[in-house]
Formats: C-alpha cells, sequence, structure tokens
C-alpha cells in the first residue's frame, strides 16, 4: 500500500495510476460561471474519465479532482485524505 503522508491528492493520484495502470492521468479544465468555484477540472486516464473537482482555481479544481478518483480507485483512503489538506 501507498504511504500518502505529506503527499497532495495530485501526487497520490499520479502514483497509483503510473503503477496500478501504468498510465498518466491527465485533465480537462472548463471555466464555470459560478462566483464561487469557476473552475471544474476532470480526471481522465486513457479514455476513460473519472473524478471532477471544482474550486476557485484551477490547482484547487485539479486537487479536488484527484482526491475524488482516489476514493473511486481505493475507498479506503478517504479518511487519510479527510484529514489532510488537499491543496
Amino acid at each position: 500500500m501507498m504511504n500518502p503522508h505529506g503527499k497532495s491528492s495530485v501526487c497520490i493520484l499520479h502514483e497509483y495510476v503510473q503503477h496500478a495502470m501504468r498510465q498518466q492521468p491527465t485533465y480537462t479544465y472548463r471555466e464555470l460561471e459560478n462566483a464561487a468555484t469557476p473552475y471544474s477540472a476532470e480526471v481522465v486516464i486513457g479514455d476513460m474519465k473519472y473524478g471532477i473537482g471544482y474550486g476557485s482555481s484551477k490547482k484547487q479544481a485539479k486537487a479536488e479532482a484527484a482526491k475524488a478518483t482516489i476514493e473511486l480507485f481505493i475507498p479506503q483512503m478517504k479518511d487519510q485524505l479527510d484529514r489532510k489538506s488537499v491543496v
């Protein structure tokens, strides 16, 4: 199992996907007409779309999307991700 200590959700996701799937996750960004969360990011691995995140910056949206994707792949990491700051 991976050690998530001190790593961002983006870093954890990249390590997991590279190890388990031998691929590199990419992100698609959209600008939304929402003052609080004007950006969304979606994780794409191969041709499949996974988690979506929203934020006040692209960086925050990317971190939230990575976190949502980790929770899909590794549900038992959810508690560890909730305990630490993602951005």
